[in-house]
C-alpha cells in the first residue's frame, strides 16, 4: 500500500463516523455548535488543508458560508454566499453526488476569489460532500486537500455518511435557533423574553441588582396594513428589528413578543439611563423612511413605556407598570416616551 493509499485508508473508514458522533454528544454540552465539533474532527487528521461547510437557503438559489477551517478569512469567510447555479458547490446540491475538482486553479466552477489566492502551496483538489437529510439537501462540504487519487465506491460510502452526520448536525442546529426566535424578525422570542426576564429578576432580588424594561408598540400598525397591504406591514417590522439592533447596547436583550409589540431587556440600567436610550430609539425609527412593496414611502413611529423593576415586586407587578407606562404614551398622542410610576 503506497502512502497516498494509506492517506485514503486513514480518512475514509468509518472510525471517523465514530469520532464525528462523538464529537456531537461532546458539542451539545460546550458553547460549541455540533457542526463545528464535526469540523474539528476532520482537520484533526492532518490530511486536509482546509474545510468550508455551506448550508443552503430556503429559496434554494444560494449557499452561505456557516463555518470554517484552514481558510484564508481574506478570501471567504462566514457569511460569504455562493450562487447555486454554476457553482461547483451548487452542482453537488443539484445532483445528489460527490464531485472532485483535480485541478481548482483553472476549474470555473470553483469560485473566483478562492482560484485567486491559489499558490504553489495551496491545494489542488477540492471534494465537494452533499449534505443530505429526509432526502432533502441542506448544505455541502467542502474539503481541499493535495490528494489525486480517485474514490472507490467503498470511500463514497464514507464520506456521504459522513455528510448525513453533518446535516444531521445542522438540522439541530437550525430547529434550536427557531425554537427561540421569531421567524420574520430573526430576534428572539416570547419564550425567550419569558426565559431572561426570570432570571434577571431572580438575580435582582437575591442581588439588589437593577435592571429596566423598554416595551414598545408600533403606531398605528393597522393603519399601515390596511393602506400599504400585510408584505409592506412585515417589512415594517424587519424594519423596526433593524433598528433596534442598530442602536441598542452588547449587553442588552431585545424581543419581538408578539405582533407589533416589542421588548428590551437592559441589565444594569437604571430608569433614567434607559428612557434616554428609549429616547434615541424612538427618534431613530421615527426619522427611518420606509419602502412599501409598490415602492412608496412613508414614515412610521413608535410608543415607548420604560420601567426600573422594583427589588421583590415581582414579575407582574413589574410587567404591569411597564405596560401602563407604554398605554400613557399611546394615551398621550403616540411616537413619545413616558416612564413608569414606581
Amino acid at each position: 500500500m503506497d502512502a497516498n493509499e494509506q492517506d485514503l485508508e486513514k480518512i475514509f473508514n468509518y472510525r471517523l463516523i465514530l469520532r464525528m458522533l462523538r464529537a456531537l454528544a461532546v458539542a451539545e454540552s460546550t458553547e460549541q455548535s455540533l457542526e463545528e465539533g464535526c469540523l474539528d474532527v476532520l482537520m484533526e487528521q492532518g490530511i486536509f488543508r482546509a474545510a468550508v461547510l455551506f448550508r443552503l437557503n430556503r429559496q434554494c438559489n444560494r449557499l452561505e458560508l456557516i463555518s470554517s477551517r484552514g481558510m484564508d478569512p481574506n478570501t471567504i469567510s462566514a457569511g460569504s454566499e455562493l450562487p447555486v447555479h454554476g457553482s461547483l458547490t451548487g452542482q453537488v446540491i443539484e445532483r445528489g453526488q460527490i464531485i472532485t475538482a483535480f485541478d481548482m486553479a483553472h476549474d470555473d466552477r470553483v469560485s473566483q476569489k478562492v482560484r485567486e489566492s491559489l499558490n504553489g502551496g495551496a491545494p489542488r483538489v477540492v471534494l465537494s460532500i452533499p449534505l443530505i437529510i429526509y432526502n432533502r439537501p441542506t448544505g455541502a462540504l467542502n474539503l481541499f486537500w493535495d490528494q489525486m487519487s480517485v474514490l472507490s465506491a467503498a470511500h463514497q460510502e464514507v464520506l456521504m455518511s459522513m455528510g448525513h452526520v453533518l446535516a444531521a448536525a445542522m438540522e439541530h442546529t437550525t430547529r434550536e435557533y427557531e425554537a427561540l426566535h421569531d421567524a420574520l424578525t430573526g430576534l428572539l422570542n416570547r419564550r425567550e423574553f419569558e426565559h431572561c426576564l426570570t432570571n434577571l429578576i431572580a438575580i435582582s432580588d437575591r442581588y439588589a441588582n437593577y435592571f429596566s424594561i423598554i416595551w414598545i408598540d408600533i403606531d398605528d400598525f393597522k393603519r399601515c396594513n390596511d393602506e400599504h397591504g400585510h408584505l409592506s406591514g412585515d417589512l415594517l417590522l424587519q424594519n423596526l428589528a433593524r433598528v433596534l439592533k442598530q442602536s441598542l447596547r452588547i449587553s442588552d436583550v431585545v424581543f419581538r413578543c408578539g405582533g407589533e409589540e416589542f421588548a428590551v431587556l437592559l441589565p444594569e440600567t437604571d430608569q433614567a439611563a434607559a428612557a434616554e436610550l428609549a429616547e434615541r430609539l424612538r427618534a431613530h425609527f421615527s426619522n427611518y423612511e420606509h419602502i412599501d412593496v409598490n415602492g412608496h414611502r412613508y414614515r412610521s413611529s413608535i410608543s415607548l413605556g420604560v420601567a426600573q423593576y422594583v427589588i421583590a415586586e415581582g414579575r407582574e407587578s413589574f410587567l404591569r407598570r411597564a405596560d401602563a407606562a407604554l398605554y400613557a404614551a399611546k394615551d398621550g398622542g403616540r411616537n413619545r416616551v413616558e416612564i413608569a410610576e414606581r
